[in-house]
C-alpha cells in the first residue's frame, strides 16, 4: 500500500518542478519572435503616422499660403501714381503688384506687394510702402524700402512654375504665343505677356514634406482674375 502512494507523491513533485531547460529555451525563442514582431509593427505604424503628419502639414502650409497670395492679389489695383496698371513685374517665380499697405497708424497707404520663390525653394512675401515703385534688389532681400517675410522654408518644389499668366489676347513678345518644344529647343522660354496685359494670375504651389526635399510634394492650385485691372 505504501508504493502507490510514493509514486503519486513523486509525480506530484515532478509537476511542481516547473519547466525543463529545453522547454524554457523554446519558450524564450518564441517570446523573442513575438517581441520582434510587435516592435516591427510598432516601427511601421510610427513611420506611417509620421508620413501622414507630414502630408497633412504640407497640405495645410499650401492652403494657408495660397489663400494669402490670392487674397492679396485680388486687392491689386491701378494706383493714382507710380504705375499705369496693377501688375508691374512678372516672372514664373515672382509677382509684383500695387496694393494698399496697412500703415503703422492703423490706416492704409499706397504700396506694393511681391511674392517670389528662390532657387532653394523658399517662398517670400515682400511689401513696400511708397507712392513710387522701386524694384526689389532680390527675392527675399530687404532693402530700398522693401521688407520680406519668409512664408515657406526650402519646401517649394519647382519654384520656376509658381506663377502663370493670362492676357486679354495673344501677345507676341518673348516668343509668344508659346513656342512648341522642338528637337533643337526642347525647353522653350516661358511665354510671358507684358505686365500691363495680364488679366489673370494662375498659381501652382507644390510643398514638399520636409525642407530641402522634393519627394511627396502636395500641390495646391488657384487662379485670380484682376477685377481692378484696367485695359492699357
Amino acid at each position: 500500500m505504501t508504493r502507490p502512494k510514493t509514486t503519486r507523491l513523486r509525480r506530484a513533485a515532478r509537476r511542481d518542478d516547473g519547466l525543463t531547460l529545453v522547454e524554457l529555451l523554446v519558450t524564450m525563442a518564441l517570446a523573442s519572435v513575438v517581441l520582434f514582431a510587435i516592435l516591427g509593427a510598432s516601427d511601421i505604424l510610427g513611420s506611417s503616422t509620421q508620413d501622414t503628419g507630414r502630408v497633412t502639414d504640407s497640405q495645410e502650409v499650401g492652403r494657408q499660403v495660397v489663400r494669402r497670395i490670392t487674397n492679396d492679389t485680388r486687392q491689386a489695383y491701378t494706383p493714382a501714381t507710380g504705375a499705369a496698371t496693377p501688375i508691374v513685374s512678372i516672372t514664373r517665380s515672382q509677382l509684383v503688384f500695387a496694393a494698399a499697405i496697412a500703415s503703422s497708424t492703423g490706416g492704409e497707404s499706397n504700396g506694393w506687394i511681391s511674392y517670389c520663390a528662390d532657387s532653394a525653394g523658399s517662398l517670400f512675401r515682400g511689401q513696400l510702402a511708397a507712392g513710387s515703385y522701386v524694384a526689389p534688389t532680390g527675392c527675399g532681400a530687404n532693402g530700398s524700402g522693401w521688407t520680406f517675410t519668409r512664408l515657406v522654408d526650402r519646401r517649394v518644389v519647382s519654384p520656376t512654375t509658381l506663377f502663370s499668366y493670362t492676357a486679354d489676347a495673344a501677345y507676341t513678345a518673348n516668343n509668344c504665343p508659346q513656342q512648341a518644344p522642338t528637337a533643337a529647343t526642347p525647353s522653350p522660354p516661358a511665354c510671358l505677356p507684358a505686365p500691363a496685359a495680364v488679366r489673370a494670375v494662375g498659381l501652382r504651389l507644390a510643398v514638399s514634406r520636409r525642407p530641402g526635399s522634393t519627394s511627396g510634394a502636395v500641390v495646391t492650385r488657384a487662379a485670380v482674375s484682376l477685377r481692378n485691372a484696367i485695359a492699357p
